[in-house]
């Protein structure tokens, strides 16, 4: 699975091989957030050891050095006194609502849709 995180949700590319039949069968799954206010901030959650670096055509301006790593992504105030945090947890992504005393669960609420090929 690859996964890209936007400020309007995340999208993840599943793919399966099936080796017997030389198949490879994608299916890509959009996740968003009903009436959800963008975030106002989306950060690293847990710092990682290590960096990365990205050297990438012959533009030095265009390189990015000092990369860190993190564990998961925070978005913070997707609804009012709620952020979502995903993360790595044994090769799944996962993702957790973190809600501030008084904030309404009753918010949250997933678009999801999927399309294979």
């Amino acid at each position: 699975m690859t996964a890209f995180f936007t400020d309007t949700g995340t999208d993840m590319m599943l793919t399966r091989r099936d080796a017997a039949a030389a198949e490879v069968t994608q299916t890509l799954v959009r996740m968003k957030l009903e009436n959800a206010s963008r975030p106002r901030s989306i950060t690293g959650a847990q710092r990682l050891p290590g960096i990365s670096n990205y050297f990438i055509g012959n533009d030095p301006k265009k390189w990015r050095t000092d990369v860190p790593h993190y564990a998961g992504v925070k978005y913070e105030g997707v609804y009012p006194g709620i952020d979502l945090v995903w993360y790595g947890n044994q090769r799944l992504l996962e993702y957790d609502f973190v809600l501030r005393p008084g904030a309404d669960p009753q918010q949250i609420r997933w678009l999801t849709r999927a399309w294979s090929r």
